[in-house]
């Protein structure tokens, strides 16, 4: 990968990461972490400072789904679960073969596509 691809990429996530503290109001943010990847050999210490760091902040709520308790639909992919300000309710999966937003409104539907 090219050194402007890597910089456009953390760019990308730095400003994602900017939701997480400088939205007013705060956004409520909820993330489930499946076991695996914070035991994963590619995570080090200062990420794991990092997550414990955000779990901290009141507008977020980490949670970790363990080994035993993993369902394997829920391995497949991301899944985003969002709720409007007036309480419409969304949900986004991406996965290896497709991407799907799901909701009550009438403009959802599945985008099938590369993930």
């Amino acid at each position: 990968m090219d050194e402007e691809t890597v910089a456009e990429r953390v760019e990308g996530r730095m400003e994602r990461q900017s939701i997480l503290t400088e939205r007013k109001p705060p956004v409520g943010l909820s993330f489930v972490l499946y076991e695996a990847v914070l035991r994963a050999p590619q995570v080090d210490a200062e990420q794991l400072r990092h997550l414990l760091e955000v779990g901290r902040l009141r507008n977020v709520v980490l949670q970790v789904l363990p080994f035993e308790r993993a369902i394997s639909d829920a391995l497949l992919g991301s899944m985003v679960l969002l709720e409007t300000r007036d309480y419409e309710r969304f949900a986004f999966s991406e996965g290896p073969f497709a991407s799907e937003l799901f909701g009550r409104s009438g403009g959802c539907q599945p985008c099938h596509g590369a993930a």
